[in-house]
């Protein structure tokens, strides 16, 4: 019997740009530039520099346990059951409520082109719709994921590849640039949101068994990884306020508007069309992934409540893709991308935080990667996070803290009521 053929460094290098590059750099140069002015550029290499000691934190625990997991299975090791418990809830979560961010995402770059869908109740019609069509495509299967997730990734590329081109082209030419606007004072609020859209490298540990060498090939692609993005978000950025000057502010997808004062209305046309594919392609990848991530944890690993695994004669669990779309339509109705932006960055945060401690605490000698620095680099990786907390808005903050409070509800109830279980791994 032949076995699935394993990633190599080329495969997982461009597995974490596509996992890193989101809706987020098409829709938030707007409210960078909000934030810090003509400097917001560089407050991206910033954000992607200050990212760095969490990526080694990651590297450090991907090196050491080269199983399928991530934060929940280092904190599990680290911590305990109850810990992997917590932060496989923040797991699951951290893909319902990006669902909901790339939906909110996507309805802010259909209105570019159909503005009807800014009033409130062409937004939550809009966002039913696709909730619905989302679970439809879930009953078709995985199949239509994989196209789907094909398609949007060589659009992303393309759209940015275009944008950068055809801008330095231009403005190499015409030497013009929009005015600026003094610089914001919100470097918080700023640092945040910069940061939001390096979040998706902590993807790439969770599919650690599906890679050639993990202990080897996570460590370097996360590196290259966020260097590569890292230049790709810096010139779009650059280029975008070069562009657009003070009125970035003023653009639901200030990528768009930057495309169409380059080469005319049709550019507006194209560069639209092109994000909505790229963003509806991610919605459609993570509103299929986020429910086995769920089944999983509670069928295979017990970090969940035993109801989440519940699925069908043909494999869908069922039960998992009810609950992450319903909470997904509950997130919606605050209408607010920047809302779940920010909450994206806490539920992300949490995990940062026990993959750090788990670094600190955990330093396992037949590891294939050392940190260098040792135990500095997770301090200054959990520095950075109590920053970033600092930068958050309160209702995301307080949704944090009700998550927290219905997770122990789950764990008491599971304990109590549910058959005892333990995690489904082999411990190193």
């Amino acid at each position: 019997m032949s076995q699935t053929r394993k990633m190599g460094f080329a495969s997982v290098f461009l597995l974490g740009i596509n996992s890193i590059i989101g809706s987020g750099i098409f829709l938030l140069p707007g409210e960078l530039y909000k934030a810090v002015g003509r400097f917001s550029p560089y407050l991206i290499l910033l954000a992607a520099a200050s990212s760095i000691p969490i990526i080694l934190c990651y590297a450090k625990m991907a090196a050491t346990y080269t199983e399928t997991g991530g934060a929940w299975f280092y904190a599990y090791e680290a911590f305990g059951r109850y810990p992997g418990f917590q932060i496989g809830i923040f797991s699951w979560l951290l893909g319902v409520i990006t669902l909901a961010a790339e939906i909110a995402a996507f309805i802010n770059i259909a209105s570019v082109l159909w503005p009807v869908l800014k009033t409130p109740s062409a937004y939550m019609i809009t966002s039913i719709v696709l909730i619905l069509l989302l679970l439809l495509i879930n009953l078709i299967g995985e199949k239509a994921t994989q196209l789907a997730d094909n398609i949007s990734s060589a659009m992303k590329i393309l759209m940015l590849a275009l944008f950068i081109g055809v801008g330095l082209v231009v403005l190499h030419f015409s030497g013009q640039s929009g005015s600026v606007a003094p610089s914001g004072t919100d470097v918080n609020g700023g640092f945040s949101t910069a940061f939001y859209m390096f979040s998706g490298f902590a993807f790439l540990p969770t599919v650690a068994s599906d890679m050639q060498n993990p202990g080897r090939d996570i460590p370097r692609a996360l590196l290259a990884v966020i260097l590569t993005v890292a230049g790709i978000y810096f010139l779009v950025q650059w280029l975008t306020i070069s562009q657009l000057g003070a009125g970035v502010m003023n653009q639901a997808s200030p990528v768009v508007a930057a495309f169409e004062q380059l080469v005319g209305p049709l550019g507006k046309q194209i560069m639209t069309l092109g994000v909505m594919v790229s963003i509806l392609g991610v919605t459609i990848s993570t509103s299929f992934n986020t429910p086995f991530v769920a089944s999983s944890l509670a069928s295979e690993e017990h970090l969940l409540p035993a109801f989440f695994g519940k699925q069908t004669k043909s494999g869908t669990p069922w039960v998992a893709v009810l609950i992450t779309h319903i909470v997904a339509v509950l997130l919606l109705l605050s209408r607010d991308y920047l809302f779940l932006v920010s909450c994206v960055v806490m539920v992300s945060l949490i995990q940062y935080v026990t993959t750090s401690a788990a670094a600190f605490k955990y330093q396992k000698p037949q590891s294939k990667y050392t940190l260098p620095g040792g135990k500095m680099i997770p301090v200054i990786s959990l520095i950075v996070c109590v920053y970033l907390f600092a930068g958050l808005k309160l209702n995301a903050i307080l949704l944090g803290v009700g998550i927290f409070i219905l997770s122990i509800l789950l764990y008491w109830a599971d304990k109590r009521y549910g058959t005892p279980r333990e995690l489904n791994h082999t411990t190193k």
